[in-house]
């Protein structure tokens, strides 16, 4: 696998960028415990419409399913000191800007996460100074 960058499972975001037509972000996970994880990506910006693939250590893709327009989440099975690899790039290979979060752990409520609608996730408002 592709230099990765640690994402670890303690559900903090973790910023990310595409800067440049065909960026790929790779980020590897290693739980260290057993059983069920939720990966998120949100806070998209700037166009950002991710495509989001999993790989086991081996590179051997995941078959899974994202869910979600503004705030994707997935929940994983995992096994500790497992290793696995989250690749995040643009829908459209030749976008050349987006940002988005990135982060994995325990389900933020016990009866699974909800899809958030756009009316309840952040607003952005420019700054004027004069």
């Amino acid at each position: 696998m592709p230099t990765a960058t640690t994402l670890p499972t303690d559900d903090i975001d973790l910023p990310g960028q595409i800067d440049q037509a065909g960026d790929v972000d790779m980020f590897k996970v290693t739980p260290t415990t057993s059983g069920q994880l939720v990966l998120r990506v949100s806070g998209l910006a700037l166009g950002m419409d991710p495509k989001i693939r999993l790989f086991k250590a081996d590179g051997t893709p995941f078959n899974f399913t994202a869910a979600g327009t503004v705030y994707f989440f997935t929940t994983l099975d995992v096994t500790a000191n497992q290793s696995f690899y989250v690749e995040i790039s643009h829908q459209d290979s030749n976008a050349t800007t987006g940002l988005y979060n990135v982060s994995i752990g325990q389900s933020l409520q016990s009866s699974g996460e909800p899809e958030l609608s756009s009316s309840s996730g952040n607003v952005y408002l420019p700054i004027i100074v004069k």
